[in-house]
């Protein structure tokens, strides 16, 4: 392969990589695996928004740089690269053959219908509103709204302007219909299926990723990608604030009814639910299901545990460490990217509700617990990453060649 061939397949497979929800630290260092099985001297530096190679010694190096858009996670991709730089690494697939499969790879259709996509977002929504202690009625409202914002999602991914303001505006919308339900007679607590509705919009992920990449001394893609995940906060804080005065206004103040929470046993079912939601909004294979089933009754399981015998702080990070044993311990056995379950399972203990307490506190002019919280976020954060470590220790992720498939 030539040298020109060479650099645009790298440059190929790292935008690949990037907009299929790789972080940077991973990304770097697959990229470099790479780039010595074509025998290149190369060095990469990743941002959320652009990937810069260097080829050759220094003082000869040339230079390509390509500007990528943050993209979503899409675990049937994520597989499909892994499989494919793993059989280049050992030897079962030349570099030609290697640009070959990767043109084949990124051709092949990337999501699923609408339709499922829409109904995977009211699914997850109204799993989420039982998760957080909601009854039927939240059940019920957390999954219409859910239709609503799964739709919107689908408008925003063809209009770019609109995608733009997508977040806030599903933050006001979604605010008012659930503060002003109370007011038509639905005895429905507005903030939980208001935050499960906005599960999937919430910045938790993001957060732990930022904090995981500064913790690897990756300070421009870590501190990057925590803007990022401030500004998402903000935009969410500002719709929800924005919707709570206009229903105000529409309705005036009514009493609120605490939720009664449905029966235990519904939390497996819920749980269920999640895994078929959560496999479809990460773009997953569907005989991993029952693996992103194990990590988010893993994932749930372990935070809660951990809360109510070492406190909420520790809670977070017993969470992550039991998912991330689970999630080596499986990428090990199946040789299957250890994101297949730790993406889908960090969404169920990552602080995201949290931090939407957070800025709904400072708009509130609540200043005190604002900031408070704000901390608090920054703790379970930090305990997330460290439970994620102390997880490496006791199941050390895949060796040699593709230990950097491992999240």
């Amino acid at each position: 392969m030539k040298l020109r061939r060479k650099i645009a397949f790298l440059t190929e497979l790292g935008t690949a990589l990037h907009s299929h929800g790789m972080p940077a630290h991973r990304l770097e260092e697959a990229l470099e695996r790479v780039a010595d099985r074509l025998e290149l001297r190369a060095q990469f530096l990743v941002t959320p928004t652009s990937i810069l190679t260097t080829i050759g010694p220094i003082g000869e190096q040339q230079v390509a740089m390509v500007r990528v858009k943050p993209g979503q996670v899409n675990l049937r991709r994520l597989t499909g690269l892994h499989v494919l730089i793993g059989a280049m690494l050992e030897g079962r697939l030349s570099p030609e053959d290697g640009a070959l499969q990767l043109k084949e790879l990124l051709a092949a259709p990337a999501r699923e219908p609408a339709l499922v996509r829409v109904c995977a977002a009211s699914l997850a929504s109204a799993s989420a509103a039982v998760l957080l202690g909601g009854g039927t009625t939240e059940l019920a409202v957390a999954a219409g709204l859910g239709v609503l914002l799964g739709s919107l999602s689908e408008v925003a991914g063809r209009a770019v302007h609109f995608a733009r303001a997508y977040v806030a505006v599903s933050a006001l919308l979604a605010s008012v219909i659930s503060n002003a339900l109370p007011a038509w007679g639905i005895d429905v607590f507005p903030s939980v299926p208001l935050v499960g509705a906005l599960i999937m919009l919430l910045p938790g992920l993001t957060l732990t990723i930022a904090m995981h990449e500064l913790s690897q001394d990756h300070l421009v893609s870590g501190a990057a990608r925590l803007m990022a995940a401030i500004m998402t906060f903000l935009q969410l804080g500002f719709g929800i604030a924005v919707g709570e005065r206009i229903a105000g206004r529409l309705v005036g103040r009514v009493p609120l009814v605490e939720p009664v929470a449905l029966p235990e046993w519904t939390l497996l079912v819920a749980l269920l639910v999640a895994a078929v939601a959560l496999t479809v909004v990460f773009h997953g294979r569907w005989r991993d299901s029952f693996i992103i089933l194990a990590a988010v009754i893993v994932a749930f399981f372990g935070s809660r545990w951990g809360s109510e015998l070492l406190g909420p702080e520790v809670g977070f990070a017993a969470g992550s460490w039991s998912l991330g044993v689970l999630s080596n311990a499986l990428a090990r056995w199946r040789r299957i990217p250890a994101a297949t379950s730790l993406v889908p399972g960090l969404i169920i203990v990552v602080p995201g509700g949290m931090g939407l307490q957070s800025v709904s506190a400072l708009l509130s002019n609540d200043v005190e617990i604002g900031v408070a919280t704000a901390f608090a976020v920054a703790l379970a954060a930090t305990s997330l990453v460290l439970g994620l470590f102390l997880a490496n220790l006791t199941v050390p992720p895949r060796p040699a060649r593709q230990a950097w498939a491992n999240v």
